[in-house]
């Protein structure tokens, strides 16, 4: 064989390895379905507070005393990311741009509503959280709840709650809670 026959083989050689290097390129610069972003819920814990009626119609505010130190996230499926970030942290995230600041999340608020004389019984209620003002003297968190529907704005007592549970609803994103 002479070396015209090597040197044509090696062209093409080269030339074959050329081109599955640039399909391979090719097909990994191509923009593949990128993954939904994770959506964020909270579970945020209190001992005992009490829902105030304010003058206005279907707002009140939500006192928490003795707050958890962290608030419990967990993300939607698929990507099923769970944790807990500081209370401190969690109130920074609501402060930002993309957070609750802007737009006001729903919660689901379950309690113990606590009865001088009759029995305890539990509360359960949706309304929308803003303005949270956190007081780490006294541990306590108080909110800006607004009703939902018309069977929270009918409140009209303030209802005294123990073991309080917040369900909150989520950020568009969460980079101290991932990756904080």
């Amino acid at each position: 064989m002479s070396i015209s026959y090597y040197k044509k083989l090696i062209v093409k050689s080269f030339a074959i390895a050329s081109f599955f290097v640039f399909c391979t390129a090719y097909a990994d610069n191509k923009t593949a379905p990128m993954a939904a972003p994770a959506n964020y819920l909270f579970l945020q814990n209190a001992s005992s507070g009490i829902l105030k009626a304010t003058k206005e119609h279907g707002t009140y505010q939500l006192v928490l005393q003795n707050v958890q130190p962290n608030v419990t996230y967990f993300s939607d499926r698929p990507n099923r990311i769970t944790g807990s970030i500081t209370l401190d942290t969690f109130l920074k995230e609501w402060q930002k741009k993309n957070g609750f600041k802007t737009d006001a999340p729903n919660v689901g608020i379950e309690g113990i509503k606590l009865h001088a004389f009759s029995r305890d019984q539990e509360v359960s209620v949706i309304m929308i959280l803003s303005n949270p003002i956190y007081d780490k003297k006294s541990n306590s968190l108080t909110y800006t709840a607004r009703a939902l529907n018309t069977n929270e704005s009918d409140i009209k007592d303030n209802i005294k709650l123990s073991n309080i549970a917040l369900f909150i609803d989520n950020f568009g994103s969460c980079p101290s809670c991932c990756c904080g």
